[in-house]
């Protein structure tokens, strides 16, 4: 959380203002711009998924592991934010904030794009 910003935690209190009337199905659809989408681990800097939950415990988990993107501003560093967490019985659990989009194990491709702040 130490490297998430003030404007960081404001984007993600607007988003979750705004999701908090969204049915898990108009969340779950395709295509969106707000980056939502189902996490497949195994594609990710983390393939082992989110580590520190129990996979087993089942009223901790779900396979359904998702991330949805914060408005930010095209070609800056806030269009990298994103939020990842799991959904069950209705209900989007965050369990991982990323300020710098480093779940992408794929962001190589990306950072072409995606100026860094000095």
């Amino acid at each position: 959380m130490s490297s998430c910003t003030k404007d960081y935690f404001e984007a993600l209190f607007r988003e979750i203002m705004r999701y908090q009337i969204c049915t898990i199905d108009a969340f779950k659809s395709y295509p969106n711009d707000d980056h939502r989408h189902f996490i497949d681990f195994s594609k990710t800097a983390e393939p082992d998924g989110f580590s520190g939950i129990d996979p087993s415990d089942e009223n901790l988990w779900t396979e359904e592991a998702w991330s949805f993107g914060l408005p930010g501003v095209k070609y800056t560093a806030s269009w990298s934010w994103r939020v990842h967490g799991f959904i069950s019985t209705g209900v989007f659990y965050i369990v991982w904030f990323d300020p710098e989009h480093r779940l992408d194990s794929y962001k190589e491709n990306h950072e072409s794009t995606i100026p860094r702040e000095q």
